[in-house]
């Protein structure tokens, strides 16, 4: 999940697309994000347009109403933002490869939460795109600043004293060369315990 305006991007593994594990990769990610949702726009896929799902978007008991809206079918670039994510945050962290183990599934949770998603938010900035112009058969793009997606979030005017007391004193507990070494010596481990589940590999050898 990535938000718009400042490109805070949350990701959460799940074994499959029943509806119960996108819902609580969701409400995990809700409650690990510093703003509150106001919105949520996903793709025409069954996994998010469900019952289980939709039930707990559109919640009676929720403080704030979220706005649900979906994309054009087959028009991929109405969720482009999360899509070129897709590449940063996922294919190259963790391959091509389709997992199917709960144990490695957990450990691509663990690396999401505690190490990549802290270095890609706190540490890692990127372009927002500010406005767009044809001229002629080419399209002229204009970016703001390059700031990390916590600067934006500071920036944005949307926490309360309280989510910005909490996302500052967050930030001021990592250390950023400490977490990249770490999160190597993690990503390292995964590829380890993938290489043992992968016995059709070992056959051939």
């Amino acid at each position: 999940m990535t938000d718009l305006n400042t490109g805070w991007t949350e990701n959460r593994a799940t074994l499959s697309k029943e509806s119960s594990e996108i819902t609580s990769a969701v409400k995990s990610i809700e409650e690990n994000l510093p703003f509150k949702i106001i919105g949520f726009s996903t793709d025409n896929g069954t996994e998010f347009l469900n019952e289980t799902l939709q039930s707990y978007l559109i919640n009676e008991k929720r403080e704030n109403e979220i706005e649900v809206t979906r994309g054009r079918p087959y028009k991929k670039n109405d969720n482009a933002h999360v899509e070129q994510k897709n590449f940063t945050h996922v294919r190259n962290v963790f391959g091509y490869e389709r997992i199917e183990d709960p144990d490695l599934v957990e450990m691509m949770n663990d690396i999401y939460i505690n190490y990549l998603g802290p270095l890609k938010n706190f540490y890692t900035p990127c372009l927002n795109l500010k406005s767009k112009e044809r001229i002629g058969s080419k399209i002229k793009k204009k970016y703001d600043k390059l700031k990390t997606p916590y600067q934006r979030v500071l920036e944005s005017g949307a926490l309360t004293m309280k989510q910005q007391e909490i996302i500052i004193d967050i930030k001021s507990k990592i250390n950023p060369f400490k977490l990249q070494n770490e999160l190597n010596i993690k990503l390292k481990d995964f590829y380890r315990i993938l290489e043992n589940y992968r016995p059709e590999l070992k056959g051939a050898a």
